[in-house]
């Protein structure tokens, strides 16, 4: 994008123009929502938190990954432990 943007002469206006398009392009509706909704949104408070966001549900992501194989691990624990216990 930032290449794109350098032919079109916008000047100072370019950080602005990537804000809104960040904004209006992201897939998360509730992020970009809250993002328009922001009364003084600089393009480095939308970039800040579009990473954030991506962070945190990676962070999610794993978590529940990790919940899962305790999970399934225990739940495998428990099931050999009636199997010898027959």
């Amino acid at each position: 994008m930032y290449a794109l943007l350098q032919h079109c002469n916008y000047g100072i206006l370019e950080d602005e123009r990537i804000r809104e398009r960040i904004v209006v392009g992201i897939k998360n509706s509730r992020l970009s929502q809250k993002l328009q909704l922001h009364p003084v949104l600089t393009f480095e408070k939308a970039v800040t938190q579009v990473r954030q966001k991506e962070a945190v549900l990676k962070q999610q992501r794993v978590v529940r990954e990790d919940v899962r194989k305790v999970s399934s691990n225990s739940v495998d624990a428990v099931n050999i432990q009636a199997l010898g216990t027959s």
